[in-house]
């Protein structure tokens, strides 16, 4: 039984930094972009033919000097790679080669900066997209603090933001206003779309000390819980979003799936009862009632819920199975026959096997 996933808040346009706190003047910049162009001359054992390859952003010459891997791990002064270096001067055909060669994509210079720093403040978009391809950090914070996706931010750059951070496709439900709270959902939602679910809860925690009203940021958690195994958690989550706003629909369905996968099959069915008074043609809430009930042994119950599920969603497969495994066991072969060949237009190696299993 699949929870439903993510919701997203639309980006908000937001005054302060990923905490809330924090100085907004960007530190990367000066001298340091200075240093970063003398770097490039005379960092240890590279010479002046990195500098020239990365200025004419010379794929050819890159190749030839990576024909000792080593130079992928050389050191500046301040601790700037050659991946460094390529981001602050935009050097993309360079960074994918020294990426290809092995380059770590989050090092971290003297100053806890990485090439995706440099990256955000220079403005090189596509250099930020190649690094963030490779699961760049976002929310690095180098030693003031500062974050890629704050000095993108703090220069404006609407473009450079969103390649950070994944689109919208739907609006919060509770509409939360944008505040700290707000940056912590941000900064959650990223985390959970690449999987970083652990990192994602703590985010979504820090949110709900803000916006602890906000029944999405609490459906977004319950997905987290859900996604690291904590079934329990989850469910107090996806609870506590209907609490807020009970007429939500992805939280109804979740929360009859976590009752579900924790043995609780009449509570479960009350979950699902609840969210088909609000939404009556979803079908796969139908279709896991019909799971429910046959675990509580209402198998009358059980075909009525598949049978409403197959007739809102004829293409959906699963309310035909469990129908002709159901009807079968019951002696009712008959009625049993044209969900089998409706089936069998879906799934025929499905259909094939309960052709062998009821003859």
């Amino acid at each position: 039984m699949p929870v439903r996933g993510l919701i997203k808040h639309p980006f908000p346009a937001v005054n302060r930094g990923p905490e809330g706190r924090g100085d907004m003047t960007p530190s990367v910049g000066g001298g340091f972009v200075a240093l970063c162009t003398l770097l490039m001359v005379i960092i240890g054992g590279c010479g002046p033919t990195l500098s020239d390859a990365l200025r004419a952003d010379d794929a050819a010459l890159m190749t030839r000097l990576l024909e000792d891997r080593r130079i992928v791990r050389k050191r500046g002064a301040k601790g700037e790679t050659p991946l460094h270096l390529a981001a602050n001067n935009g050097s993309r055909r360079c960074a994918t080669l020294l990426i290809a060669a092995g380059a770590e994509i989050d090092a971290r210079d003297a100053d806890g900066r990485t090439p995706l720093h440099l990256a955000a403040f220079r403005g090189h978009r596509e250099l930020a997209a190649l690094l963030l391809q490779q699961g760049a950090d976002i929310w690095a914070a180098d030693h003031r603090g500062q974050t890629p996706y704050h000095l993108a931010r703090v220069n404006g750059d609407k473009r450079m933001l969103a390649l950070m951070l994944p689109p919208p496709d739907t609006m919060t439900e509770s509409g939360a206003a944008p505040g700290a709270g707000m940056e912590w959902f941000t900064q959650g939602h990223s985390l959970a779309v690449v999987g970083l679910y652990v990192r994602a809860i703590e985010a979504y925690q820090k949110g709900l000390r803000y916006e602890g009203g906000d029944a999405t940021i609490f459906y977004n958690l319950g997905i987290c819980y859900q996604k690291v195994g904590q079934p329990v958690r989850a469910l107090e989550a996806f609870e506590s979003a209907v609490h807020i706003d009970d007429e939500y629909e992805k939280a109804w369905f979740n929360t009859g799936i976590m009752r579900a996968e924790l043995g609780q099959y009449q509570r479960a069915t009350e979950a699902f009862r609840t969210l088909l008074a609000i939404a009556p043609q979803d079908a796969p809430a139908w279709l896991n009632l019909g799971y429910c009930y046959e675990r509580l042994g209402r198998e009358e119950d059980a075909i009525v819920a598949w049978r409403r599920a197959a007739e809102i969603r004829p293409d959906m497969p699963e309310p035909l199975y469990s129908l002709v495994v159901m009807l079968h066991t019951r002696g009712r072969s008959q009625e049993a026959a044209p969900y089998l060949r409706r089936l069998e237009a879906l799934d025929d190696q499905a259909a094939a096997a309960l052709k062998k299993s009821y003859p």
